[in-house]
């Protein structure tokens, strides 16, 4: 054989060979995800009904995407089946209480134009680390709210849905109790960007599909390494005055001046510099709204159950043992 049919059947072999991992790709790891899909989905507590029109995976990029995804969920059915473990929180809080007799008629359904998820912990349920971004995402309020309720949000959002987009990554040890959450970003068009980091130790208990709430037994071994919460308001803020506004027959602007001397007396009143100086972020922002960022910097991870008893007795110490800042941008 000849080094030009040589040549040949190595690109042939090598044309083989793609094609064979494409179709494996294209055909069979679609199919797997599908199943893998459906199967998560089954699992979620009742009341949860998911749709999709696709889902393609890939083996060689370890991508999942998964496009036109609807989740509906019959809140009724929800609280029949939790509505112990419900009652249990909302005892205390007639409001809380309240809130969820009204929920027993709603059913509340987001949908998405693409999920994409990517590095995802295939081996546990819920999965221990995941990358996620969701494109075009909708929660409509319009179906499930009263009249008066539907108008005050269409005022409060200037739409009856809330739409973006979300970026999210997290890994967890639940031997060590550690959750990261590198970032967790929501952008939605009528109310803002929010931006959250943080890392936590002692985590909870790992959720189980089958208790829900199990995860709230131990909040007293939740320890904060460090948080930072951000968000750039994309014209709420001042829906929010206007709102306001009309409800107690003033303008945005006697609204406005009010919110800004109100912060400024509280202020003033407290003796601690970090908590003057986020007084005049937040007063600066309720000027001319913008982007707001809370950090908290401990030098080394706080209990937060010990944080809260300190910040009973002594505020200040709270503050410096977290190391709190409030900055406007």
């Amino acid at each position: 054989m000849n080094r030009r049919n040589i040549l040949i059947v190595i690109i042939g072999l090598a044309v083989g060979a793609a094609l064979a991992v494409w179709l494996f790709d294209d055909w069979y790891v679609d199919r797997r995800a599908t199943e893998t899909l459906d199967q998560l989905f089954a699992e979620l507590p009742p009341g949860y009904t998911v749709t999709y029109d696709d889902a393609e995976a890939s083996a060689i990029s370890g991508e999942l995407t998964v496009t036109k995804l609807r989740i509906d969920v019959d809140l009724a059915e929800f609280v029949a089946a939790y509505g112990a473990e419900i009652g249990e929180l909302a005892a205390d809080d007639p409001e809380a209480a309240k809130a969820l007799s009204e929920m027993e008629d709603m059913v509340l359904s987001v949908s998405a134009d693409t999920w994409l998820i990517s590095d995802v912990d295939l081996d546990h349920n819920p999965p221990l680390f995941m990358t996620q971004e969701v494109q075009g995402f909708t929660f409509d309020f319009a179906d499930f709210l009263p009249g008066e309720e539907r108008a005050a949000m269409e005022t409060l959002f200037g739409d009856t849905a809330v739409r973006g987009n979300l970026r999210l990554r997290y890994s967890a040890d639940p031997e060590s109790g550690e959750v990261d959450i590198p970032y967790y970003e929501i952008d939605m068009d009528n109310i803002g960007a929010l931006e959250f980091s943080a890392k936590f130790g002692g985590y909870f208990v790992w959720p189980n599909p089958d208790q829900p709430f199990a995860a709230m037994a131990n909040l007293d071994t939740l320890t904060i390494g460090h948080l930072t919460f951000t968000y750039d308001d994309h014209a709420f803020f001042d829906r929010v005055l206007r709102l306001v506004a009309a409800e107690n027959g003033l303008t945005v602007d006697e609204v406005r001046e009010q919110a800004v001397m109100m912060i400024g007396l509280s202020a003033a009143d407290i003796p601690d510099t970090r908590l003057q100086m986020a007084g005049v972020a937040l007063a600066e922002f309720v000027k001319s709204p913008g982007r707001l960022t809370l950090k908290l910097a401990p030098a080394a991870p706080v209990n937060l159950m010990e944080l809260s008893d300190l910040a009973e007795i002594d505020p200040v110490a709270a503050l410096d043992k977290i190391n709190f800042s409030l900055t406007k941008e």
